[in-house]
């Protein structure tokens, strides 16, 4: 059975190169644009019960943060692993991240599309094999 993953961002090009990446591979992905109310993205995300999250920080309603901090607020779905996929250099951006619970940080900037992917496919593995 395919890993099911759930890509939440707005930025459309990337968003598709990752989701025609993804399903390419090994993984049932969904995808939502982001510009729901947080509360409607959360039930959006209990509804579709996925084995990963990609979040984007840059969202069209809220901010990345703001939704990162929701889900790890669910008791639901506050265990689903999320990959935090931001362009900010900013180490504090990271922090920040990391004190709210994410569980990936990429930087953009340090991957071309492949290498994400490469990322991504990897430390879902190693998470298979850690179980």
């Amino acid at each position: 059975m395919k890993n099911k993953i759930l890509i939440i961002g707005n930025e459309a090009i990337f968003i598709n190169a990752l989701l025609a990446k993804l399903s390419a591979d090994k993984f049932a992905v969904i995808t939502h644009n982001g510009i729901s109310e947080i509360n409607e993205i959360i039930l959006f995300i209990k509804l579709n019960k996925p084995d990963y999250i990609i979040l984007s920080l840059v969202l069209p309603r809220n901010n990345g943060f703001e939704m990162l901090a929701g889900i790890k607020s669910d008791d639901i779905i506050a265990c689903t692993p999320i990959f935090i996929i931001s362009n900010s250099p900013n180490s504090q951006t990271r922090i920040k991240c990391d004190n709210l619970g994410a569980d990936y940080y990429l930087r953009l900037d340090d991957y071309n599309l492949d290498g994400l992917i490469l990322k991504i496919e990897n430390i879902i593995k190693n998470r298979k094999k850690a179980k």
